[in-house]
């Protein structure tokens, strides 16, 4: 009886997502029981918050890049966003 063996399948959109979800909760939780933060002014606290919400923007963007780099190693990979194949790939397929 012959065995199929399925080759790896990532959805690199829905894992770099879903990293970038957890990444953001843990970070988030981890500034406001900090210490520091705490004995920060309201402002501060505004303006680090707000910081570190554009620090996290294109975290998925990263994610996904070092995900489709599993490819070279014969992992199947779907999922990108369309602006995330642009800039990982520099094209979009079906595109002219």
């Amino acid at each position: 009886m012959a065995t199929t063996v399925e080759s790896p399948r990532v959805d690199i959109g829905a894992l770099s997502g879903e990293l970038r979800i957890e990444t953001r909760c843990w970070l988030t939780n981890a500034l406001v029981e900090s210490p520091t933060f705490l004995a920060l002014s309201e402002q501060d606290k505004v303006e680090l918050t707000a910081h570190l919400a554009e620090a996290l923007v294109d975290l998925d963007l990263a994610f996904a890049r070092t995900l489709y780099t599993l490819e070279e190693d014969g992992v199947t990979t779907w999922g990108l966003t369309r602006d995330h194949e642009y800039l990982i790939v520099g094209k979009v397929a079906g595109d002219a």
